[in-house]
């Protein structure tokens, strides 16, 4: 893409974007908008999802390990 930036063609195109942005801003979104910015949102949420379920089950297993812990007797 980086290549395209200086090219009349993808100039014409974001100005278009940017003015049906403008007239229309619910009903238009730009290329650019929305490939890059909810892309990379959407990828972001899904590693925090992921995180949270990781670290969900490492306190869980940390959990259940002081629980068995405090359960053993000396004579065990």
């Amino acid at each position: 893409m980086r290549d395209l930036v200086n090219q009349f063609s993808f100039l014409e195109r974001k100005r278009l974007d940017t003015t049906m942005h403008w007239s229309f801003p619910n009903w238009w979104v730009p290329l650019y908008t929305s490939m890059v910015l909810r892309l990379i949102w959407s990828t972001g949420t899904a590693a925090v999802v992921k995180g949270d379920k990781l670290q969900e089950t490492v306190l869980e297993n940390s959990r259940l390990e002081e629980e068995e812990n405090q359960t053993d007797g000396p004579w065990e």
